[in-house]
């Protein structure tokens, strides 16, 4: 849950409001520790939640800040746990818990990062509203990983035919399914629903894992 705490002062001398967001991963951490610890808790253990968000346009922050809106995704650095926000002159317009698609956390370790980057791309893309383009991301991460295998790039129906034995019958068809949806993606004019992008997105995560 996010709240919105009143003049927290800033870097400089002015005070500025500021919205918070607290990492729901984070809270997790700290209230398993406190139950096991309860009720006190060695303070090395213990993760700072709270998140402050800010964001203005040259030195007079109290000032100007109302001037610029910002919208993009807060990463956690502890467990890459993704979470959306929107500012609207520093007041929190919107924010959830973590994005509605989040699969990639599901990526086997060895899929190389790069890929699994092409993933978490694709599920910006479907948290935007961006599906034809999360789709096409779906597509890119499969194709490149084919080629990390050692596939001959090219184009992705024969680039599938020729690794036809690295997968199982039923991972092969839907590594079709993401070719046929990320070309249509790119080259269709067919509506790619919400639904359709993500279970391309969980689909992909399933391919990738089989291939590594």
């Amino acid at each position: 849950m996010c709240t919105k705490e009143a003049k927290l002062p800033s870097s400089g001398e002015m005070e500025v409001e500021m919205a918070v967001v607290r990492c729901p991963k984070c809270v997790e951490h700290n209230d398993a520790v406190r139950d096991r610890t309860h009720p006190r808790y060695p303070e090395q253990t213990y993760r700072e939640d709270r998140v402050v968000v800010t964001c203005y346009r040259g030195a007079d922050a109290g000032a100007s800040h109302q001037m610029v809106d910002l919208e993009g995704v807060i990463v956690c650095k502890y467990d890459e746990h993704r979470r959306p926000i929107r500012l609207v002159g520093n007041i929190i317009d919107s924010t959830h818990p973590s994005i509605p698609v989040e699969e990639s956390a599901n990526l086997h370790a060895k899929v190389p990062f790069g890929i699994k980057q092409d993933v978490q791309e694709s599920e910006r893309c479907h948290l935007a509203q961006c599906y034809k383009a999360s789709t096409i991301m779906c597509r890119r991460a499969v194709q490149l990983a084919l080629v990390d295998k050692g596939v001959s790039d090219g184009p992705m129906g024969k680039m599938l035919t020729d690794a036809r034995l690295m997968f199982s019958s039923t991972t092969y068809a839907l590594a079709e399914g993401i070719k046929d949806y990320g070309g249509s993606g790119a080259h269709g004019t067919e509506v790619i629903t919400p639904h359709e992008a993500a279970t391309v997105i969980f689909v992909t995560v399933k391919v990738l894992n089989e291939l590594y």
